[in-house]
């Protein structure tokens, strides 16, 4: 009656009747059949298995009663004895410890003491985290929870998912068996809140589910990423988390998904400040084949944008919008070169590019600025200098290929053979005034204005002239010929002062006449020059034909004597001696 009892009670440990024995092991009709009336309850042998099974509360503890007698010769020099709940296992290296439930099935599945976990070093704990049990052994752990069943955890697997919390960490239980033969040695276990993987390059690592769908997508451990070489961590800005692997990053957000970061653009949105920077999380997945071999990859305020010649660089913002108008990187203004720099005067932005910059200001927007315009406007001074910040786009196809932009206190305008020159003010006013760039006595500018003239006065060369603002702030023309013939003598500060009025032009041969403060005027011609005539000599070429009866002078009109002036004209000359203000001049003209 004993014995089939027994046989029963074993019978009830699927485990240990499922054909799972061990070489070395009796079989579970061995091992009842050797147990004989008094065996199953003994308590008075004093072996360490016996002590153990006492120190478990016998029979009437957890085990119950004993299938079979204590067995010996197992490796290692082991010895055990089964239960109905269990079984004990002994050496004398790792002591006594008793073995059950589903953590005694997955260790037998394991192949008991000879399999790669060897012999228990604990006993089976249980109470854990939603009824899970846990039992060490020499080469592994074995965790359990009703909800997973009872799987071993090993090696570094088991190091990283101790270090990650254990069952109440991030993992929670294993839910499989390690999986190995990845590539370079790697191995995987699965629990229940995401993944282990290894390999001897980076230790065990920790992938939780967003990181793991980005790395999915890239081809997990077989693709550009590799394996992971740290594990997932939470808690970032915006409820974000990040994984760094070995041939990029993962991050992730609520809004933006989950997205691989790799090489020079990973570099660049460091650079920015991460997920906490400029660009904030990324939206999209790196995307290649731009021009001259570029990439980008957009963020949630931007993109970087990469190419072999200028590496990678983040566009945000209004620079950005100012990029795209001109075409992205397909346009004239190519791959950007530095990132956004904002902070600048009036809470402004600037960006430069292979073939320019993009300038913002609140208020005046964000405008490409390039080549001798550019070159002109950071010779300025930029957007701190006399011009302020662009308020338009370049705009060309003007008269000889010029090109002009406008900026807030002025206009710089170019051509090919004037160069790049900046017009401001009351300047650029009265040179709108007389036709722009097309105006026949002006044309493009060859300098910037200048002002600090004796007393107070400004000016400006143009390809045809010069613009003069005198002290009472009028601004008069001086044609180029007259302008060299005043600057042989002195400019302003020579005896002629300032131009008191425009020149009188349409004269025979193109000429023109000027008059200036001290009274004089110079009249020009294309073929002889600009010539000075005091006051009196003036009117004497006036009231002999001027260019039509004289001709146009060929000197300086000269004072030979006291109050005697002689001139000399195309077609004669003249003598004026004006001794009494009071009375008319004596003239004596002559004709060749």
């Amino acid at each position: 009656m004993r014995l089939r009892l027994l046989i029963s009670l074993a019978a009830s440990l699927g485990v240990l009747l499922s054909g799972a024995v061990p070489p070395g092991h009796a079989s579970a009709e061995e091992r009842v059949s050797v147990v004989v009336p008094g065996a199953a309850g003994a308590s008075g042998s004093d072996s360490p298995i016996t002590r153990a099974y006492d120190a478990l509360g016998g029979s009437a503890g957890r085990l119950g009663a004993a299938t079979s007698g204590e067995r010996c010769g197992l490796r290692g020099g082991g010895c055990y004895r089964t239960f109905v709940g269990g079984s004990i296992y002994w050496t004398a290296g790792t002591g006594a410890h008793a073995v059950s439930g589903a953590v005694l099935g997955r260790w037998a599945a394991q192949g008991w003491e000879g399999g790669p976990l060897g012999y228990p070093v604990t006993g089976t704990e249980c109470g854990l985290v939603d009824g899970g049990c846990y039992q060490h052994f020499q080469g592994g752990t074995v965790m359990s929870s009703p909800a997973t069943g009872a799987w071993a955890v090993a090696g570094v697997l088991r190091d990283g998912w101790f270090r990650t919390g254990s069952e109440g960490g991030l993992l929670g239980y294993p839910t499989g068996a390690p999986v190995c033969g990845l590539p370079g040695g790697g191995c995987l276990q699965r629990f229940v809140k995401g993944t282990l993987y290894s390999s001897p390059a980076t230790g065990a690592r920790a992938v939780l589910s967003p990181a793991s769908d980005a790395w999915a997508r890239q081809g997990w451990e077989r693709g550009a990423l590799g394996y992971p070489v740290t594990d997932t961590v939470c808690g970032l800005r915006d409820g974000g988390c990040y994984q760094h692997f070995q041939g990029g990053t993962v991050m992730y957000s609520r809004t933006g998904g989950s997205w691989a970061l790799s090489g020079a653009l990973r570099d660049a949105w460091f650079r920015s400040g991460s997920e906490g920077g400029a660009l904030g999380y990324p939206t999209s997945a790196p995307v290649c084949g731009l021009r001259a071999g570029g990439c980008f990859q957009r963020f949630q305020t931007g993109a970087v944008y990469w190419s072999p010649a200028s590496g990678a660089r983040a566009v945000t913002g209004p620079a950005g919008e100012g990029w795209a108008r001109q075409g992205w990187e397909q346009g004239a203004l190519g791959y950007p070169v530095t990132d956004t720099t904002c902070g600048l005067v009036d809470g402004g932005c600037y960006q430069h590019f292979q073939g320019g910059s993009v300038v913002y200001r609140p208020g005046t927007g964000a405008w490409a600025v390039s080549g001798a315009v550019r070159d002109r406007w950071f010779a300025s001074g930029s957007e701190r200098g006399s011009l302020g910040y662009p308020t338009s786009a370049a705009t060309c196809g003007l008269r000889a290929g010029g090109c002009f932009q406008h900026f807030q206190a002025g206009s710089i305008y170019s051509s090919p053979v004037t160069g790049a020159h900046s017009v401001t003010g009351a300047m650029r006013a009265e040179w709108a005034r007389r036709g722009w760039e097309n105006s026949y006595r002006l044309g493009y500018p060859l300098t910037d204005g200048a002002c600090g003239l004796i007393g107070g006065g400004c000016h400006q060369v143009f390809e045809a002239g010069s613009l003069y603002q005198v002290p009472d702030g009028r601004i008069h023309l001086v044609p180029a010929g007259i302008r060299d013939r005043w600057a042989a003598s002195g400019w302003e500060r020579g005896p002629l002062g300032y131009p008191v009025s425009d020149p009188y032009c349409g004269l025979l041969a193109d000429g023109c006449t000027q008059e200036f403060a001290s009274g004089d005027r110079i009249a020009w011609s294309q073929e002889t020059r600009g010539w000075v005539l005091d006051p009196q000599v003036w009117r004497v070429w006036q009231d002999y034909g001027a260019q039509d009866g004289l001709g146009y002078p060929t000197a300086d009109s000269t004072l030979v004597e006291p109050n005697l002036v002689y001139a000399r004209f195309v077609n004669g000359s003249a003598y004026v001696g004006c001794r009494d203000p009071q009375q008319p001049c004596s003239v004596q003209v002559s004709y060749r």
